[in-house]
């Protein structure tokens, strides 16, 4: 079953203002509206990448319904398929000529056979100019319980049939996490899914943050990530920041010419290699809500690496250790 994500919906108290801070931070603008009595939906375009904000206007809202059990966050994924789940129950979707499946990773899947520049229903908006520089989104990833764990990664296979790409498990002194990555066979879905192995691990303050299951971030893939970034940061984007010792590291590494290693530094870009020997760089945003949950990714890859920077995963969880210390919920 090949996939292509088509967009990611945030579920919010208020769309309006999240949508002003991913025009101001991100470059995302306003290009289509759409309501139906009960929810308002802004669509925003980025180059490629496509996000709807969604707000409720009554209880009947699957909005309302979401942030009864969650803080705002991912609320829908949308892929592009030919074909629809065969092994899961498939309903009408909220806009016209889709479909819906509800995962057992605490979010619903909405599927249709096309795409133009708006989701289906949507009302262009007429927004502001500026350069668009995204290319795709590149992979979601969701946490999940260590009980639910087998079960929801034998359901993505099952009902999506991803299959399992890549398998880690990361640790520090302080604390531990697993990962599955799936993959369609287009290559063109890709998504991690985590569990905690430890009770005071990153993963286990996003599901108690959270209230559950849910997707921790969105990674977006740019063709140019330092432009990227720069731009982000000079909009207000706050960054995590890579370890202190990671880029004295790098210069041992074999595999880095061409690479203008003091501009990445400069910007906290990680940088890695997959099997084949293609660049992999990415950087993470800090949580873009009051809780410790949903962030943002940006990825670039180089001559189309496939790796998912594993020599990176270190690093970004030793960062996000230290801004769970900094909240008071991992020891020092």
């Amino acid at each position: 079953m090949n996939l292509e994500f088509a967009w990611v919906e945030l579920f919010v108290d208020e769309a309006r203002p999240l949508c002003d801070r991913l025009w101001s931070q991100m470059g995302f603008q306003v290009n289509g509206l759409y309501e139906d009595g009960c929810t308002r939906s802004f669509a925003l375009l980025n180059g490629a990448v496509l996000l709807v904000v969604s707000e409720a206007l009554t209880a009947a809202s699957p909005v309302r319904r979401y942030l009864e059990q969650h803080p705002q966050g991912v609320g829908d994924v949308a892929f592009l398929s030919e074909a629809l789940p065969t092994a899961a129950p498939v309903l009408l979707g909220r806009l016209p000529g889709t479909w819906q499946i509800t995962s057992p990773a605490g979010i619903t899947h909405t599927f249709l056979s096309d795409l133009s520049a708006l989701p289906p229903g949507f009302v262009p908006q007429q927004g502001s100019l500026r350069a668009t520089d995204l290319a795709a989104i590149d992979h979601v990833v969701l946490n999940l319980d260590v009980a639910q764990f087998e079960s929801v990664l034998d359901w993505y296979q099952r009902v999506l049939q991803l299959q399992p790409d890549r398998y880690f498990e990361i640790a520090t002194r302080r604390s531990a996490l697993k990962s599955w990555v799936l993959t369609s066979p287009n290559h063109r879905v890709r998504l991690p899914l985590n569990a905690p192995l430890t009770a005071n691990s990153q993963v286990s303050e996003f599901l108690v943050a959270h209230r559950g299951a849910g997707v921790q971030h969105v990674a977006l893939r740019t063709p140019d990530i330092a432009r990227t970034v720069a731009a982000a940061r000079a909009g207000g984007m706050r960054f995590l920041d890579a370890p202190a010792v990671y880029y004295d590291n790098l210069p041992p590494r074999p595999d880095l010419g061409g690479l203008d290693l003091e501009r990445l530094q400069q910007l906290h870009i990680l940088v890695d290699r997959d099997e084949k020997g293609a660049s992999i760089l990415q950087i993470f945003t800090r949580p873009i809500f009051a809780e410790p949950t949903l962030f943002f990714e940006y990825i670039e890859r180089q001559d189309d690496a496939l790796g998912f920077g594993e020599g990176n995963f270190q690093s970004l969880f030793e960062a996000i250790e230290k801004e769970q210390r900094s909240r008071g919920t991992l020891g020092s």
